[in-house]
């Protein structure tokens, strides 16, 4: 059966999970260009399912994912029998794939893709049956993450001893899961072993390296706020902003690492748009094709060049504002800085209804 669920807000297995699949129909190459990725706010089922019916062009697969279609369904209970019927009025507008995906070509592997979805979600149990595989992706404990840590660190050829991944857990990880948002630390904690890594060089990671490399400090949480501006999360960017305020960050700063973010966003924007490379991306940035990578490439694939350069503007017209008077007081930087953060995370955009994954 070519359906496949992955839902949980731990993003960074989910994604994992989905690149292995990925992999996996991609023997000979040609599955970028049978690959399209929609978002269930945006498009009907009835235009998934003409993508899905779609014979993939010049190879063997074709992949289509939906992100949200599970969410749709939020709300309407659980599924009261196993006998009922998987009827599209029971499920919401995406129940008509529990009847729909037993039909699907073959060539097709359908993937739907969600955060925090209820186990007895009715639409979710619904598919249940008709999916090769159903996968929940929640972030490990406390108490669970060192060993985490030990396991990913193993998967990646990094050598890390005991005391340093319990060190790395209490540094970053000590709260796997924001309480309001449900977003995983655990990204942030990937990405900081990625790091270790090239700087270890083949060496063994030990306590005393991590406390020298690894920090809860002003630059990491900077990037943070970056990453929450850019992915449009007001609530993370408010609060990750104010506890980086607290902290005596200058504002000055700040605005500049979110800056910085957008530059490097609108050259990778440009270069996408020139057809160019993900590794000639990477050369240009001067960054690895590692995760981090992969991140800023997701978030530029929400925007075009002219909400790029729109989003740039407004950082410098924040910048300029206390120098130039036009916003006065001592506390005009903060204000400048707080409206700037507070506008980039609302934005929406303006997406289209199907995109290259």
């Amino acid at each position: 059966m070519p359906l496949h669920i992955l839902y949980g807000y731990e993003m960074f297995a989910r994604r994992a999970a989905l690149a292995e699949l990925k992999s996996t129909l991609d023997a000979d190459g040609s599955l970028a260009t049978n690959t399209a990725l929609f978002e269930a706010s945006r498009v009907s089922p009835q235009e998934v399912m003409a993508a899905c019916d779609t014979v993939p062009f010049l190879g063997p697969h074709r992949l289509v994912i939906v992100e949200g279609a599970l969410a749709t369904n939020s709300g309407r209970g659980k599924r009261r029998s196993k006998k009922e019927e998987p009827a599209p009025e029971n499920f919401g507008p995406w129940g008509v794939l529990a009847v729909y995906v037993d039909a699907m070509p073959e060539s097709t592997t359908l993937v739907l893709v969600d955060d925090d979805i209820a186990s007895s979600d009715s639409l979710l149990m619904a598919l249940k049956p008709h999916a090769s595989s159903c996968q929940q992706f929640l972030p490990p404990s406390d108490k669970d993450l060192p060993g985490w840590i030990m396991a990913r660190a193993r998967s990646i050829g990094l050598k890390m001893d005991a005391p340093a991944a319990r060190l790395l857990a209490t540094l970053i990880g000590s709260a796997t899961q924001d309480r309001d948002t449900k977003e995983s630390h655990i990204p942030i904690v990937a990405s900081e072993m990625d790091k270790l890594k090239a700087w270890a060089n083949g060496d063994v990671v030990r306590e005393g390296d991590v406390r020298e490399l690894v920090s809860r400090a002003q630059e990491h949480k900077g990037y943070e706020l970056s990453d929450a501006v850019a992915d449009h999360q007001p609530s993370k960017a408010t609060r990750v902003l104010e506890e980086l305020l607290q902290d005596g960050a200058n504002e000055g700063a700040l605005l500049a690492t979110i800056a910085t973010k957008y530059r490097r966003m609108a050259v990778a924007r440009e270069m996408l748009d020139a057809r160019s490379s993900r590794s000639e991306i990477a050369r240009k940035l001067g960054m690895n094709d590692n995760y981090g990578l992969t991140r800023l490439l997701e978030q530029v694939g929400m925007l075009d060049m002219h909400a790029i350069k729109k989003a740039y503007e407004l950082l410098i017209q924040a910048d300029l504002a206390p120098k130039t008077g036009r916003m006065e007081g001592p506390f005009a930087a903060r204000l400048a800085l707080e409206l700037a953060v507070s506008e980039l995370s609302s934005r929406t955009t303006e997406a289209r209804r199907a995109r290259p994954a």
